[in-house]
């Protein structure tokens, strides 16, 4: 018995980030391919947002690893707040995030994106060194889009996602094909 509940303990710890308490990237892509194959056996939508904390680093360097962690843990809990059961969020790394949402259009993705995006405007983080506020960017790609499978869609989100941060930050943008010659930000 104490054996198994360890196997499942490390289970869980394999596909949950220990900072955030959210899910990983090992977590995430298995079951957005499950979510993409339902998706075309059923004709049914799903939206990706790639989600990245503007200028995180200076935060880091400003104010130290520790104030870093407590504004990723503070905008985990906010992520949580606006998801639903089915979707899944995960940190994808660093100050970066993923949300998939099924059974979700180009509207609803888009307004649950700004709502996002605003609230994370609208939040003062508490972090040792005093208060602190910052802003995110966010790429959206809808499936069915443009074709291609689950990794041209990740794709696509992130190319909104770099488009986001190169008109100036603090905003959301929905993929389009006039995005195919970008390269993303390293």
């Amino acid at each position: 018995s104490e054996s198994e509940n360890l196997k499942e303990r490390y289970k869980e710890l394999s596909v949950v980030d220990e900072l955030t308490g959210l899910y990983n990237r090992r977590f995430f892509f298995p079951e957005a391919q499950a979510i993409l194959t339902r998706a075309m056996r059923y004709e049914q939508s799903f939206s990706i947002m790639v989600i990245d904390v503007d200028h995180f680093k200076e935060v880091n360097d400003s104010y130290g690893h520790m104030a870093g962690d407590y504004v990723l843990e503070d905008l985990s809990r906010l992520l949580a707040k606006q998801v639903r059961d089915a979707d899944i969020l995960c940190r994808f790394g660093g100050e970066e995030f993923m949300m998939l949402l099924p059974d979700t259009d180009e509207k609803g993705c888009m307004e649950l994106a700004e709502k996002v995006r605003k609230s994370m405007e609208n939040t003062q983080f508490q972090t040792p060194q005093g208060p602190l506020k910052k802003t995110l960017s966010v790429g959206v790609a809808l499936f069915p889009g443009d074709g291609g499978g689950f990794w041209n869609i990740v794709k696509q989100a992130d190319l909104a996602l770099y488009q986001a941060k190169e008109q100036g930050r603090n905003r959301t943008l929905m993929y389009n094909t006039s995005m195919q010659g970008e390269t993303p930000e390293s």
